[in-house]
């Protein structure tokens, strides 16, 4: 190589030395000038905020041992209350490792150690603390239950959460056969592509649990649709119209899918809706297939059969829209269906809390199938 060559490399090695050194330096200068941070005590998972004079006496008390177990407990809501999470599992898991403590307390601190860590979203701790409240079969085991079922719907473990109904049939018979229910629905849910079989053994399954639940009849109806089991299907849905509560706005989504993707079931669906288009919202399901299924005459004929409200004007003015071309037309169809869209949302009857979809699960206060369209919940009708 040539000489000049070598000093070239030479000088740019020098060169980039020189950069390394000035960048280590002021990289040393920047973290001599940070200031160290606050240090926590060993074990601290949070820093402790909210502390007040009377908190840090009765803490005094309490690491004294001059506290009693259930002014111990208050003392650690008071924490949780004030948002206070890491002084809650302090207390609390001093308490669970106090030696000579009665059984029962024992196992109250450790579920509200657990309460703790679920709610700093430490799941996976929270949930040995439980399964090991479960696996003792206390006093706080249904509890226990019902944040176990919690973590898992977070984690959308469903194989978890139905072995544990499974392996606790008791506990299933009370107010949690609805979680038992719906945790076999979002399991079948997962397997109605790749296990389509499996699949209908859970749903047949959680309708066992609970007969008047409309879910499981409605994956069925999905099930036998996807399978071509018509017969099948029809059954279904003809036990389906003839339950007081069923949910037709439920319903819809299916019988337009079962029509639009085969034409050949047509036919047997619409005779099936004949029998039961007593009710008005059938007649308006029915008037709508009719319609797609290109029969608008006999579609129509049946909408202006059913007393004039907000959703057979809806109806009639789209069809209308769609039959003459009127441009006018469709735009008023447009505007009335967005001034009819508010009472088209879902609205939970436990907290209130409103939605443009239907959800099994409501978001907000975490209960199951309490979501219906708010026009149902004003009107005590339920129209589509």
């Amino acid at each position: 190589m040539p000489l000049f060559q070598w000093t070239q490399v030479l000088l740019l090695c020098a060169l980039c030395l020189v950069i390394g050194y000035v960048a280590a330096s002021s990289r040393a200068r920047w973290r001599r000038n940070l200031k160290p941070p606050e240090q926590q005590p060993a074990g601290r998972l949070f820093p402790r905020s909210h502390e007040t004079p009377a908190t840090r006496v009765l803490e005094e008390q309490f690491h004294a041992g001059k506290l009693g177990f259930d002014e111990s407990l208050e003392l650690a809501d008071t924490y949780r209350r004030q948002g206070d999470i890491q002084g809650a599992i302090d207390i609390h898991q001093s308490l669970y490792g106090r030696p000579g403590l009665h059984w029962r307390n024992m196992q109250r601190a450790q579920f509200e150690l657990a309460r703790d860590f679920f709610q700093a979203g430490i799941l996976g701790r929270a949930e040995d603390l439980l399964r090991s409240l479960v696996a003792q079969n206390g006093e706080q085991t249904e509890e226990a239950v019902r944040l176990l079922l919690k973590i898992y719907q977070q984690e959308q473990d469903w194989e978890e959460a139905v072995e544990l109904f499974e392996s606790h049939r008791s506990l299933a018979q009370g107010d949690l056969r609805w979680e038992h229910v719906h945790m076999l629905c979002e399991q079948a849910e997962t397997m109605l592509l790749r296990q389509p079989d499996r699949a209908r053994v859970m749903a047949r399954q959680a309708l066992q649990v609970l007969e008047d639940s409309q879910r499981p009849v409605l994956l069925l109806m999905r099930l036998a649709m996807q399978q071509q089991r018509w017969r099948e299907f029809n059954r279904l849905v003809q036990s389906y119209l003839t339950q007081p509560e069923s949910r037709i706005d439920l319903f819809r989504p299916i019988a337009r899918n079962a029509v639009l993707q085969y034409p050949e079931q047509q036919r047997t669906l619409l005779n099936t809706l004949q029998k039961y288009n007593h009710q008005p919202e059938v007649r308006l399901l029915q008037g709508e297939l009719l319609f797609e299924s290109g029969l608008s005459d006999q579609g129509i004929q049946l909408v202006e059969s059913v007393p004039l409200n907000e959703d057979t004007l809806a109806w009639r003015l789209d069809h209308l829209a769609h039959c003459s071309g009127d441009e006018d037309l469709k735009r008023l169809s447009e505007e009335l269906k967005a001034s009819f869209a508010q009472q088209n949302r879902y609205q939970c009857s436990h907290c209130g809390f409103e939605s443009a979809a239907h959800y099994w699960h409501c978001p907000q206060c975490e209960r199951w199938e309490t979501l219906q369209p708010m026009r149902y919940q004003k009107s005590g009708k339920l129209l589509i």
